[in-house]
């Protein structure tokens, strides 16, 4: 069994937080290198916005298990008052979206992460994913947290990066706050502060330790059978 790390592991009390015999604990596992990303031309031309301009994409999963109909276009709206290009990006899974706001683009791609270079702010959940992609993506972000019950402590994770300096948390009940989230992570004071912190960060992708783990398995030789039976074939 393996276990991919997390970056808020401070604060998980979950059944999983002490590795168990039989248990491989890797680092936080990403889908896209940062080296893997497109270059700020190509994400902006796939986006639909223009390079020259501050960028930010909204992206609140499918929203079927969480309600966030009123806090979506608070957060558009005071993005759009600042001149910011929006992307609505729509979950691959979900049924297209009628509330289109003027002024943003639509879009529905996957993974964001390899569009990066052209992204300035996230404004996204929490999960695990979306929430690493963007810590050790150097993403300036607003995590707004899916607290269904049935999902992961995305509030943790939230305020954890908040408290770190490496985004804001803002959640769905908070609505009246939306336009001063928005204030604040695109002021200078706090993009510098995140960028600072973002830099201290040493990372090493646990895709890679998952694999060699795996790989080692694989040619591993058992030792309570007879060695023509053991022996790994390729």
């Amino acid at each position: 069994m393996i276990e991919p790390g997390e970056f808020a592991a401070d604060e998980d009390h979950g059944i999983t937080a002490q590795l168990r015999a039989g248990v491989i604990g890797v680092s936080p596992i990403l889908l896209i290198d940062n080296d893997d990303r497109l270059s700020r031309a190509e994400a902006a031309s796939a986006l639909g916005v223009d390079p020259a301009g501050l960028v930010a994409v909204v992206q609140l999963g499918s929203e079927r298990n969480f309600d966030v109909s009123r806090l979506r276009p608070a957060i558009i709206n005071g993005l759009l008052k600042h001149g910011v290009q929006v992307v609505d990006a729509i979950n691959p899974l979900a049924a297209k979206r009628e509330d289109h706001i003027a002024g943003t683009v639509q879009k529905a791609i996957y993974p964001i992460a390899r569009h990066f270079n052209a992204v300035d702010l996230m404004i996204t959940n929490a999960g695990y994913n979306s929430f690493h992609e963007a810590v050790y993506g150097g993403i300036p972000a607003i995590f707004v947290p899916n607290e269904a019950p049935e999902m992961d402590e995305q509030a943790i994770r939230a305020a954890y990066a908040q408290s770190a300096g490496l985004g804001l948390c803002l959640r769905a009940v908070d609505v009246e706050r939306a336009h001063e989230a928005v204030d604040l992570a695109l002021s200078e004071d706090f993009l510098a502060q995140q960028r600072m912190r973002a830099g201290r960060i040493v990372f090493a992708n646990g895709a890679r330790e998952a694999a060699r783990a795996i790989e080692e398995l694989a040619f591993s030789v058992r030792t309570d059978r007879a060695l023509g039976g053991a022996i790994a074939r390729v």
